[in-house]
């Protein structure tokens, strides 16, 4: 919810709700827009409830990213580089650890250390035991506090559960900190509410074997819940 001409504006919450606080005196006029539907401008005259019904737009072959501006956005209208490896991409490509996605993906530079161990690094800036790089998982941090590092073989990622995964190549101090100044890969989860069952069954060299599961279920609109193995 922005105020048409000024800088102001808010958020709405979950249940659409939002409160504006200006100074500016009526008439003015704000604008309602959503990734996915119509922008609407709507002009405000004094006291009144607001009950704004949002119409949906579709944007064929459009690609809405999250990492970038910390926002929900069009792929197009990003301010950065990115790629996105989205679920097709993911499913036509057997690997046995999720970062392995990134094996091809412009401008990454990928090395294997041990058996499950990666290190994934940006725009040339290789090290081959520290990295620049800015790691994240459903919007958590996940290079471990203190020591700064990232046991890739350690995290919680499952391939069977990522919904996609998002590489913002450039700096990305001013959303995310001090020290991101090669880019950001993101990891984003599928949610709960894309319910069903998912096996996965992967084998290879080395007598190794893995076994994957998720199961999802919706109870409601506004609760599910999903379980892996």
């Amino acid at each position: 919810i922005t105020l048409i001409g000024t800088q102001e504006g808010t958020f709405t919450e979950d249940d659409g709700r939002f409160s504006l606080v200006t100074s500016q005196s009526t008439p003015f006029s704000i604008r309602v827009s959503y990734v996915g539907f119509e922008s609407q401008e709507i002009e405000i005259s004094g006291d009144t409830d607001l009950n704004i019904q949002m119409v949906s737009q579709y944007y064929l072959g459009e690609t809405v990213v999250v990492s970038v501006s910390r926002r929900k956005e069009k792929l197009s209208e990003s301010p950065a580089s990115i790629s996105i490896i989205d679920q097709k991409k993911l499913k036509s490509s057997a690997v046995t650890h999720p970062a392995q996605h990134l094996r091809n993906v412009l401008g990454v530079t990928f090395s294997q250390q041990g058996v499950d161990n990666y290190q994934i690094t940006l725009r040339g800036r290789h090290n081959t035991f520290t990295a620049s790089t800015f790691y994240l998982q459903d919007y958590r941090n996940m290079i471990a506090p203190g020591t700064g590092d990232l046991d890739m073989g350690r995290q919680g990622i499952n391939d069977i559960d990522l919904d996609r995964i998002e590489v913002i190549r450039g700096p990305g101090s001013a959303l995310y900190g001090p020290g991101v100044e090669s880019g950001v890969i993101h990891f984003i989860s599928r949610s709960p509410f894309d319910t069903g069952t998912s096996i996965s069954v992967t084998g290879g060299t080395q007598s190794s074997l893995q076994f994957a599961g998720r199961f999802a279920n919706k109870l409601s609109d506004k609760f599910a819940y999903k379980f892996l193995v």
